[in-house]
């Protein structure tokens, strides 16, 4: 799980301290199994111990608001929503986009998925809000130009990385805290090469 600050005006009108977001559900309930010299995935979780874990991320949610709120970090007037905000899915197959566990997830929950990801998640209907990321366009000199970005707050941004039309397997999480310098989460499932040509992130 990932908590982002919020802003002190952010916190004003949510009530909430930071902007939690979880992702890859697909590790919550799968396991690694060995064949034939190669790796393959089983689900090892019923549905009762996916909702204890959806259970527990909540509460870990809640843990940390009720602690931030005690600090005098927000008024004592607000009362957020415990849930997570968002969930984060950078690709779709079984071991990142989980459906069990997904399911168990409130239905307001944001979801924020590659392509691949949310047209399979569509399909659901389960969840209210489900977005595309961006592609960052390897011309594109400035993160902040992203078109469409997605609905995420204005200092809390994703996106795809791409070089040559080639999609490089690695998402971007983009922080910009109040007068702080940008701060930047690659996000790459399992490993990762590339070539000296390929895309970097600029800032």
């Amino acid at each position: 799980m990932l908590s982002f600050p919020r802003p002190a005006a952010d916190r004003e009108v949510s009530g909430k301290v930071f902007y939690h977001v979880v992702a890859e559900h697909g590790w919550l309930a799968l396991r690694l199994t060995p064949g034939n010299g190669s790796r393959g995935f089983s689900s090892s979780s019923s549905h009762k111990r996916q909702q204890s874990r959806t259970a527990t991320v909540n509460a870990v949610v809640a843990e940390i608001e009720e602690t931030a709120a005690a600090s005098g970090l927000v008024p004592n007037s607000r009362k957020g929503s415990a849930f997570l905000d968002a969930t984060f899915i950078n690709h779709d197959e079984v071991d990142h986009l989980h459906q069990p566990s997904l399911l168990t997830f409130d239905p307001r929950i944001q979801i924020f998925a590659v392509p691949a990801a949310a047209t399979k998640i569509e399909t659901w209907n389960h969840f209210l809000q489900v977005y595309r990321y961006p592609s960052l366009d390897p011309s594109t000199s400035d993160w902040r130009a992203l078109d469409p970005r997605p609905p995420l707050p204005s200092w809390l941004t994703v996106f795809r990385l791409y070089a040559n039309s080639h999609d490089l397997w690695a998402t971007a999480i983009m922080y910009s805290p109040e007068n702080r310098r940008d701060e930047s989460i690659l996000w790459v499932p399992h490993r990762w090469s590339s070539r000296p040509s390929a895309h970097s992130s600029r800032k």
